[in-house]
Parts: C-alpha cells; sequence; structure tokens
C-alpha cells in the first residue's frame, strides 16, 4: 500500500485544477474541500457504519492508495467542462473566468474548468424549486462578493429559478449574468 504515491497523486489532482480555475487561493480551497470530501467517502466506503462514526477526522490514516486515486479521478472529472449542457446565461470577465448558467445551476468557469455555486433542485411531491448556494459557491461569495441575506430560496418554476439566479450573481457575486447569444 502505497499511501505517499496516492497522497501526491491527490495532491498534483488539487494543484491541477487549481490551475485550471485560474491559480487563486481561494480556488485551491474550493478544489482541497473538494478532494477531502472525496477521499472521506471512498475511505469510509470500505468501513461499516459504525466504524465511520468512531474515525471522525482520522480516515486520511485509514485511506487507501485506491482511494486517493479514485479521488483525484472523481476530482479532475467534477471540476471539469466535458458533457455539460448549454449555456443558458453568462458573464463578463470576473475573477479570472466568467459565471455561466447552465440548466439548474450558476457556475464559475475558466476555458479549462468550472464548479457550481448554486444549484436548484425540485422539492419532492412539490411544484417548488429550491435554490442555494454550494460551499465552492459560499466560499467564492466570501472572498469576492457577499453573503446573501437568505441561504435558500424557492422558485415556483423554471422561470423563478432563473430568476433567482440572475439575483444570486447581482446581489452576492455583484456581477450581471445575461443571456447567451445561442440560447437567443
Amino acid at each position: 500500500m502505497n499511501v505517499k504515491g496516492g497522497f501526491e497523486i491527490l495532491r498534483s489532482a488539487v494543484d491541477g485544477v487549481t490551475a485550471d480555475l485560474g491559480g487563486s487561493q481561494v480556488m485551491r480551497l474550493v478544489v482541497a474541500k473538494s478532494a477531502h470530501d472525496l477521499l472521506r467517502t471512498y475511505t469510509e466506503a470500505s468501513f461499516n457504519l459504525e466504524d465511520r462514526r468512531e474515525m471522525l477526522q482520522s480516515y486520511y490514516l485509514f485511506a487507501t492508495y485506491e482511494a486517493f486515486e479514485r479521488a483525484s479521478t472523481e476530482l479532475r472529472r467534477i471540476f471539469s467542462l466535458e458533457g455539460l449542457s448549454p449555456v443558458i446565461a453568462l458573464s463578463g470577465p470576473y475573477q479570472g473566468g466568467k459565471l455561466v448558467l447552465r440548466d439548474c445551476a450558476l457556475r464559475f468557469e475558466t476555458g479549462s474548468g468550472g464548479f457550481a455555486l448554486a444549484l436548484a433542485h425540485q422539492e419532492r411531491h412539490s411544484e417548488k424549486w429550491r435554490v442555494f448556494l454550494t460551499t465552492g459557491g459560499e466560499a467564492i461569495a466570501d472572498r469576492y462578493g457577499k453573503k446573501p441575506s437568505v441561504g435558500t430560496s424557492y422558485a415556483k418554476s423554471l422561470d423563478g429559478v432563473l430568476r433567482s439566479f440572475r439575483r444570486l450573481a447581482e446581489e452576492v457575486f455583484r456581477t450581471e449574468v445575461l443571456p447567451s447569444p445561442a440560447a437567443e
């Protein structure tokens, strides 16, 4: 079991994805948080529920090379731009990238990578949509924008979701998201 080699693979993935997102310290923190969560998920998968509760933050001590490798592969995948839906709306330049609206997500994207700042999910057995900031969105808002007055908002339709995303872009991230020429 080469855990040191696994750590180096994950660290390299964090460095590469951070560079794809512009290389700032806040982007590094967003990527590192995701890497942390992925490694924890893949390490805990090999333990029963009772042992997981006892692990607390010590899962790094139990991580296998394979867990590090799977986490680094998944990290690169979730921050990549492959397989995304078409752009509905986008901002001008923003912190080395742009804010982009795709399907039910407000995203930060550069030419090489991106991640969701805010997501929308339809409530189960309801017509309402829940719109909320992701942990990455909260980190960007803390550094470059301002915290929203309300953590979660609700919309009655997809049009309402789009309005919520535009309002978040303006109020929290302090930039305007306009319809994409390709979407019109």
